[in-house]
């Protein structure tokens, strides 16, 4: 696996129009995945945005995983 050093050596040879946009991805992809695990733990998918503030996504984390969790009622089986 490259190091961090070698993945931002890549990053930094593209063009600017380029890495903005690899950033931009990767930024996207990640708040998506944050949403996605918001809304399967029973909160808003737009608690994703959250972890845009830098230092807000470990407290928010904590806070999910310690707060209290919907119950799920098990679906019936046909």
């Amino acid at each position: 696996m490259p190091t961090f050093a070698e993945q931002l050596a890549f990053v930094e040879a593209l063009p600017p129009w380029a890495s903005h946009l690899v950033i931009a991805v990767l930024i996207g992809w990640t708040l998506c995945m944050f949403g996605v695990i918001a809304g399967k733990a029973g909160r808003s998918p737009a608690w994703g945005l959250a972890f845009v503030v830098p230092y807000a996504g470990i407290p928010l984390l904590w806070w999910w995983a310690l707060g209290k969790w919907p119950v799920r009622v098990p679906r019936a089986v046909r």
